[in-house]
């Protein structure tokens, strides 16, 4: 009998991976697909032009623009600073697997250390669902496919994912690589609060809830938490306390600084809003991990999961302390627009904090479900039919009332979701016509006698390639990039709309 169940357990495993990955591929294939039609633009032409060296300019931008010390780090990725135009998007696909990569990291290291759960199915159907999610309903265009971006936003955030899933490790490591664990998760997280500031706050929050959790448990791993907790802090400050952080800060704000109370209030506002417009996922996440919970379940202990209000509370806190940075730094009148934009670069952090959260927060949720309401429910023995007919019909009445709540607010028509977009797109050869007219400027710029040229770029972008079109003034800061690229005087650029 026992034999039985074992075969039947491994084809039932094997059925499920093949299921999950299924989903992973058609979420992640398309990406990867769109990345060889990634060309570079504004920010991305000066590294290449800098005399500077990197310590030299991570000293001048750190002086004189904005504490991300760690936005040259990423430079070992990219590509086109060694191969030019022609690898940039060798560069995008490494900003792709590095970023999802470390979030099947963080995940199957969650699963493992914290749940018990060595089943490659439960990582693949988590992990299915946070590919799925960001591929289809996030504009990931600054921050995926764009490696400006991708510097001082995606390579920090993934480090921070990386930190994640190398200090779960440390829960039931020997003390050799508990020490190895620990030294790796404080250099990913160097690396990820010298990023943006946003990144900072989210390492500091996310950290913060780790060290109470561990205080409160009276964990043996409170002192490697604290520690850990500590260097965000310390690096945070390194960040935040940046001269060219007060330099910078009076480009953007068009009035008298606001003060700390009212970038508090405004920090809450912002994070009500961004919570109100993603509320389905607080219904939607638990339904899509359900099945996949209950083998979770089998593997962990009763006490692991328990009723997490303090995961809600957790992640609208870190929305807030995200968004307080940049409120601070942009001032309050050009925050709303900007920071609830589909396609600003400062969704990818927010939405990789909250979706994370929802995402842990689901699976404590329904393993719970599955651990504590699920055997009662079976338990229970009626007498008198109509009851039971009703008992069983609570679960899937539940069911239908949250995919209800939650599909009304998801573009469920396939033609909407991104994925299908990308490969309409690259059918019909819209992505192939915004390539080769890209192409032919950068073709005639480098064979051209003339030292002040025009150039034509498309002024409509495909899904994804949202970036702001170039100004025609050619002393604009991103055409002067571009010109000291290409070895001209100047280069003035002109919109081709089709």
């Amino acid at each position: 009998m026992k034999e039985i169940l074992r075969i039947a357990d491994e084809k039932s495993e094997a059925i499920q991976v093949c299921m999950a990955s299924i989903l992973i591929a058609a979420s992640a294939v398309p990406l990867l697909l769109l990345a060889q039609y990634t060309v570079p633009f504004a920010d991305d032409f000066f590294a290449p032009t800098t005399t500077r060296n990197m310590l030299e300019e991570t000293v001048f931008f750190y002086l004189n623009w904005q504490g991300t010390y760690a936005f040259r780090f990423s430079d070992v990725f990219n590509f086109f600073l060694f191969w030019g135009t022609g690898a940039y998007p060798v560069s995008i696909v490494a900003v792709i697997l590095i970023y999802f990569g470390a979030w099947f990291f963080a995940i199957r290291s969650v699963l493992v250390c914290v749940f018990s759960c060595k089943k490659m199915s439960g990582t693949l159907w988590v992990f299915a669902a946070v590919i799925f999610y960001f591929s289809n309903f996030l504009n990931l265009g600054e921050t995926l496919f764009w490696l400006g971006g991708a510097s001082v936003y995606t390579y920090p955030l993934s480090m921070l994912l990386f930190a994640i899933g190398f200090y779960v490790r440390t829960y039931s490591a020997g003390k050799t690589k508990r020490i190895a664990y620990t030294i790796i998760a404080a250099l990913c997280l160097f690396w990820a609060c010298g990023g943006t500031a946003l990144i900072a706050a989210a390492s500091c929050s996310v950290f913060l809830y780790c060290s109470l959790q561990s205080l409160i448990k009276k964990s043996n791993n409170r002192r490697i938490t604290l520690i850990l907790f500590g260097c965000c802090l310390a690096f945070a400050l390194v960040n935040a306390l940046a001269p060219g952080n007060f330099i910078r800060r009076t480009h953007f704000q068009s009035e008298a600084p606001i003060s700390l109370i009212e970038t508090v209030i405004e920090s809450f506002y912002i994070s009500l809003r961004f919570w109100r417009e993603n509320i389905q996922l607080l219904f939607i996440t638990p339904v899509f991990l359900a099945l996949p919970c209950r083998e979770i379940a089998r593997y962990t202990e009763k006490k692991v999961f328990m009723l997490p209000p303090a995961s809600f509370l957790f992640v609208f806190a870190a929305a807030v302390v995200c968004i307080f940075p940049a409120a601070l730094g942009f001032g309050v009148e050009n925050m709303v627009g900007v920071m609830l934009s589909p396609h600003h670069r400062y969704m990818i952090t927010f939405h990789s904090i909250f979706f994370g959260a929802i995402v842990f927060t689901s699976v404590l949720i329904c393993g719970w479900f599955w651990i504590s309401i699920a055997p009662r429910l079976k338990a229970i023995k009626l007498k008198q039919k109509t009851k039971r007919s009703v008992s069983q019909l609570v679960v899937p009445i539940y069911v239908v009332i949250l995919l209800t709540i939650a599909l009304s607010h998801l573009p469920v028509n396939v033609d909407s979701m991104h994925t299908a977009i990308i490969v309409k797109d690259i059918r019909n050869g819209t992505l192939a016509d915004y390539k080769r007219l890209y192409d032919a400027a950068f073709k005639y710029a480098a064979n051209t006698d003339d030292t002040d040229i025009t150039i034509t770029l498309p002024g409509a972008y495909p899904l994804f390639f949202q970036y702001p079109p170039s100004p025609h003034d050619s002393n604009f800061s991103s055409n002067r990039m571009l010109a000291d690229y290409l070895g001209l005087n100047s280069v003035s650029v002109e919109e081709y709309f089709d």
